[in-house]
C-alpha cells in the first residue's frame, strides 16, 4: 500500500532572510511486517526512511522533484528522522539542514556530508539552536552532496538515512585559480580563506577548497581587504581597505550568509585581528596623521587607542598595515610599512619591543617596507617584507632575543616574486608555510624546507590582500594565533 505525499517541509529561518520552502516530495514504499512507512523526499526537504520492525525492510523514497534523488540506506538504531533541508538564499554552496527525532532526548549529534555515502565531511549540531539548525559549509557548487544525521540518545546511536541536495551555481566573475602541484604528497589540503581586493570593486571575500574550488563567497562595501573566521567557528569577519576616504567598514556574517552586522568605523583602516575575548583588534587613522592600533568590542561597540606608531618612531608618516594576535603570551604584533617598523604590545597596549627601521630597540635586522607580520612563539616572527619599488619580496623568520636586545635571522625565502602592495605569510601545524604574494594574484604553499609544493595563481584584475589557510571550517582559526 503507498504511503502518503511528502509534506510541506519547513522553510529554513534566521534573522537575515529565510529559506525557501520545497515542493510536495514523491511517497514513501510501505514497511514490511509492521515498519513504518517512509515519507518522500523533495528538492529541498528530504523526507524519512520508515524504520523497520521484526525484520521488515524500511520504505525507500524514490528519487524527488526537480531531480534531486532521495536514494541512501535505512536509519540504524530505533530513530525515526525528519529532515527538512534549505540552500541559503545568499550562497549556494552553502545548505541549511533542520532535523527532529521522535520520542528520543538527544545528548550530542553531527551531520555527515560529502560527495557519496563515503561522506568524509562533518558539521557539529548544536542542540541548543530551535530543529537542531545546521549549516554545511564546505560544498562545492553545481554538485550532488550525500549526507546523514549521527545522532546519541542515552547511550544509543541512530543514523538516519542517506540524503541527496544538489548546490546552486557560482556567481559571475568568480575566477578560479590555475593551480601547478610539484609535490601533491605535501600538500596540506583544507581550505583558503581570502578576499578578491581593489579598490573600486566589492570583492568578494570567499573560501578555495583543496582544488581551488568556491565552496563559500561574501559580497564587501566598495572592496575587501581582509577576512577571518569568528573565534566561535561560526561566523566570518569582513573588512574593506578604507586608505583614503576614511570609510571603514567592518562585517560579520553567519557562515550561511542570511545574518549579517555591521559598524561604520570611520577612520579604520587595512586589517583585523580576531581576539579569543570576543574583541578585535583593529588599524587606525589617528587625528594627528599617524596610524594606531584599536581595540573594537563589539557587543559594547566601544573603540579606544592602544597605541600610536608615532609613540614608537616619532615619525609623523605612518602606515599601519597588518595587526596579528598570539595568545601564547596575549600580545599583538603590527607593521609599519612606512617605518619598515614591526612592534609587540601588550594586549592593554604597552610597547614590548620594536624591531628593525625606525624607533627599533632591537638590533640585528634590516629589510624594507614589510607588509605582514606573524608571531610564532613569543619570540620568533614571521615577516613578509615588499622591498623597495623593483626589489623582490623575501619572507624572514626572525629570532627576537628581548633580554639581549638582539635580533637572528633563522633564515629567508625568495619566491621570485615582485609584490608592489600587500602580501601575507602563514606557517600551518604540519610545517608547511603559505606565501601570498598579494598584487601578483600568486598563492604559494611550501614544505618546512622551504620547498614550493603548490602554486595558485589568478590572472590580471584578480589582486589578492590576506590569505589563511584552515583545516576545517568548523573550527576557530589556529591555535595561538588570529
Amino acid at each position: 500500500m503507498p504511503g502518503s505525499g511528502g509534506a510541506t517541509p519547513m522553510a529554513g529561518t534566521s534573522a537575515g532572510g529565510r529559506g525557501g520552502t520545497g515542493g510536495g516530495g514523491s511517497t514513501g514504499g510501505a514497511a514490511m511486517q509492521g515498519g513504518s512507512a517512509g515519507t518522500g523526499g523533495s528538492i529541498t526537504a528530504a523526507g524519512t526512511g520508515g524504520a523497520a520492525t521484526q525484520g521488515g525492510s524500511a520504505g525507500m523514497p524514490p528519487g524527488g522533484s526537480a531531480g534531486m534523488p532521495a536514494a541512501g540506506t535505512g536509519p540504524v538504531g530505533s530513530c525515526t528522522f525528519t529532515i527538512n533541508q534549505t540552500l541559503s538564499e545568499k550562497i549556494s554552496a552553502v545548505a541549511i539542514v533542520e532535523w527532529s527525532v521522535a520520542g528520543k532526548t538527544i545528548d550530542s549529534a553531527s551531520i555527515e556530508f560529502g560527495l557519496d555515502t563515503s561522506y568524509g565531511l562533518t558539521a557539529p549540531v548544536d542542540l541548543a539552536l530551535p530543529n537542531y539548525r545546521t549549516i554545511l559549509v564546505g560544498m562545492k557548487t553545481d554538485h550532488d552532496y550525500h549526507y546523514r544525521v549521527v545522532a546519541h540518545a542515552g547511550g544509543e546511536t541512530c543514523m538516519s538515512e542517506d540524503k541527496v541536495l544538489r548546490t546552486g551555481l557560482i556567481p559571475n566573475g568568480m575566477n578560479k585559480p590555475a593551480i601547478e602541484t610539484p609535490q601533491p604528497s605535501k600538500v596540506t589540503g583544507g581550505y583558503l580563506v581570502g578576499e578578491r581586493w581593489g579598490m573600486n570593486n566589492n570583492g568578494p571575500a570567499f573560501i578555495l577548497d583543496a582544488d581551488g574550488d568556491f565552496v563559500w563567497w561574501y559580497p564587501g562595501d566598495v572592496d575587501v581587504i581582509r577576512t577571518r573566521l569568528d573565534i566561535t567557528g561560526k561566523k566570518m569577519w569582513i573588512r574593506n581597505t578604507a586608505q583614503t576616504n576614511g570609510t571603514g567598514v567592518i562585517k560579520r556574517v553567519t557562515l550561511d550568509g542570511l545574518t549579517e552586522e555591521k559598524w561604520m568605523l570611520p577612520n579604520t583602516t587595512h586589517d583585523l585581528a580576531v581576539i579569543p575575548d570576543g574583541h578585535v583588534a583593529l588599524v587606525g587613522h589617528a587625528s594627528d596623521g599617524c596610524d594606531e592600533i584599536l581595540d573594537f568590542d563589539p557587543e559594547t561597540e566601544e573603540l579606544k587607542s592602544l597605541i600610536n606608531a608615532k609613540e614608537i618612531h616619532g615619525n609623523s608618516m605612518c602606515h599601519i598595515n597588518y595587526v596579528s594576535y598570539y595568545d601564547g603570551d596575549k600580545s599583538l604584533v603590527f607593521s609599519d610599512w612606512e617605518a619598515s617598523m614591526v612592534a609587540k604590545i601588550t594586549r592593554t597596549g604597552e610597547l614590548v619591543w620594536a624591531l628593525n627601521g625606525d624607533g627599533s630597540t632591537i638590533s640585528g635586522t634590516s629589510w624594507v617596507h614589510q607588509h605582514a607580520v606573524l608571531s610564532l612563539a613569543a619570540d620568533e616572527l614571521l615577516i613578509f617584507s615588499n622591498g623597495d619599488v623593483g626589489e623582490r619580496s623575501i619572507i624572514y623568520d626572525i629570532k627576537v632575543d628581548a633580554n639581549a636586545k638582539t635580533a637572528t635571522e633563522l633564515w629567508n625565502y625568495d619566491g621570485g616574486e615582485t609584490v608592489s602592495f600587500g602580501g601575507d605569510v602563514q606557517k600551518l601545524d604540519n610545517g608547511n608555510y603559505i606565501i601570498t604574494y598579494s598584487s601578483s594574484g600568486v598563492v604559494h604553499e611550501l614544505d618546512s624546507s622551504r620547498q614550493l609544493v603548490q602554486s595558485l595563481s589568478w590572472t590580471a584584475g584578480n589582486t589578492l590582500a590576506y590569505t589563511e589557510k584552515l583545516k576545517s571550517l568548523y573550527q576557530a582559526p589556529p591555535p595561538r594565533i588570529y
